[in-house]
């Protein structure tokens, strides 16, 4: 008797150094951010752009990083509806007269088991006259969610006629 609550005290125990250091070392953490999602001055006037923000892990993020702009951007694509159906995906409509678009940190794409699962951020713009060169497909940008990487909680995305960029840029190894 007295054996088995010994065995069941050291399991709890067991189990509640395993939950802090899982915790507090970051093994179950993840990064949420706030996406702030804006058109510079370089975009045609009158010119609207969808831009798709998709917090995705495992073997779905391998998929989407191997996946044609071209494809994706089919209308009625099934794998992009497939994607809103999961609750990973967010998309905003960018012209002159709204010019940018936030992703809370509140989204219900942080909570997705996708992203918690490992991944990346997604984001993808369709962009009219723009298609892959030799440094890869300018209307696709991949944000590890490596919570090491960032220093703040707001990540600024910029969409141009000829491509994305972003704010804060990864941190160099050993900065």
């Amino acid at each position: 008797m007295a054996r088995t609550k010994v065995s069941t005290r050291i399991g709890m125990v067991l189990l509640a150094v395993f939950g802090v250091v899982a915790v507090g070392c970051g093994g179950t953490s993840f990064k949420k951010f706030d996406v702030n999602v804006s058109l510079d001055g370089s975009m045609p006037a009158g010119e609207s752009v969808t831009v798709d923000l998709i917090a995705l892990g495992g073997d779905r993020a391998e998929e989407l990083d191997g996946m044609p702009m071209r494809k994706y951007w089919t209308l009625n694509d099934p794998y992009r509806s497939s994607l809103l159906a999961e609750g990973v995906l967010w998309t905003a409509e960018l012209d002159a007269s709204n010019p940018e678009a936030t992703l809370k940190s509140t989204n219900k794409i942080w909570n997705s088991p996708i992203w918690k699962s490992g991944g990346k951020l997604f984001v993808l713009a369709k962009l009219r006259g723009v298609g892959p060169g030799p440094n890869g497909d300018p209307r696709r940008r991949t944000i590890n969610r490596d919570a090491s990487l960032w220093t703040q909680k707001r990540i600024d995305v910029t969409v141009r006629q000829d491509g994305i960029s972003y704010s804060p840029t990864e941190k160099s190894v050993g900065q």
